[in-house]
């Protein structure tokens, strides 16, 4: 829902099949950052090219089982041990897609330690690989990082496109959709 101009970013980055060797993806927490990524995860593995959401890489991904899909996120930091292991795998090929997708999300919560080593493979990317950093913070991320990432920014979804949204996708009464869609705040 919403979000249309990083959406047509990204899909002029799939038409062209040009991407970076890592994106930013920043904004406010809760506004689909993450379900973005994996969105586009899914058009980068699926059979079809169409994030179908049925073939085996898609389901892989929805299942968070996808070989070339690595997700690192926790509530409380991300350590130097999971960037460590992640700069040792992204120097191997890919098992079945056609890139490796590292999703890191909170990286602000990397801690200095990791982000030196994030930093490291951001430096010299190794080809096949795709990093995507998710963050509420973009202060938070060191400004080293930060500069090696394309950053797409996500604001707060209109009221209105909500409403929508829980009226004719979630099919809830007019007054209820209403009442939820103010109560989101974006």
């Amino acid at each position: 829902v919403g979000h249309e101009k990083p959406k047509g970013f990204l899909s002029s980055m799939l038409e062209k099949d040009r991407f970076p060797h890592a994106l930013l993806f920043s904004g406010p927490p809760g506004v689909g950052k993450c379900t973005m990524a994996l969105a586009l995860v899914k058009h980068l593995f699926c059979d079809k090219q169409v994030a179908c959401g049925s073939c085996r890489p898609c389901q892989n991904v929805i299942r968070n089982t996808h070989p070339d899909l690595r997700i690192i996120r926790s509530d409380d930091s991300i350590g130097i041990d999971e960037l460590r292991s992640v700069r040792k795998e992204v120097y191997e090929s890919p098992y079945e897609g056609p890139l490796r997708v590292i999703l890191i999300d909170g990286a602000e919560q990397m801690t200095r330690e990791a982000a030196n080593a994030l930093l490291k493979t951001l430096e010299e990317p190794p080809p096949l690989n795709l990093f995507i950093l998710i963050t509420s913070s973009e202060k938070g991320v060191p400004l080293t990082i930060r500069s090696r990432c394309m950053r797409i920014g996500f604001g707060p979804i209109s009221r209105e496109a909500i409403k929508t949204y829980f009226s004719d996708g979630l099919k809830l009464p007019e007054k209820k959709a209403g009442l939820l869609a103010s109560l989101s705040c974006g």
